[in-house]
């Protein structure tokens, strides 16, 4: 996913990180990893560009803050995932709400 300004993409891989590219010249800026390195399955930019939605197959969405991914700040449960992703989004409603939806029909 890109970032608001299509200066930077996101991507995501069943080894559990989650890396930050810049598009001019290909190279990674940040790399982020959850704590177990749960694979991931699902990244996606708010729409201001300042945090990361990860989704993983632990059955977790995490969110990140894009500039100094450092910790997670967010961790939301609930979703029982074990072939597919759990996809997520910010809302229209000026990305204030997270919504998510699974294999679980939930």
């Amino acid at each position: 996913d890109f970032n608001r300004d299509g200066t930077c993409v996101v991507s995501g891989s069943h080894d559990g990180l989650v890396r930050i590219w810049d598009t001019a010249t290909g190279e990674c800026l940040k790399t982020i990893f959850a704590e177990g390195n749960p694979p991931v399955s699902y990244v996606k930019y708010s729409p201001n560009g300042r945090f990361i939605l990860v989704s993983t197959l632990d059955d977790s969405i995490r969110l990140w803050n894009a500039s100094n991914p450092s910790r997670c700040i967010k961790t939301y449960r609930g979703h029982h995932n074990r072939r597919f992703c759990v996809f997520s989004a910010f809302s229209v409603t000026h990305g204030k709400w997270i919504v998510s939806g699974s294999e679980d029909n939930s």
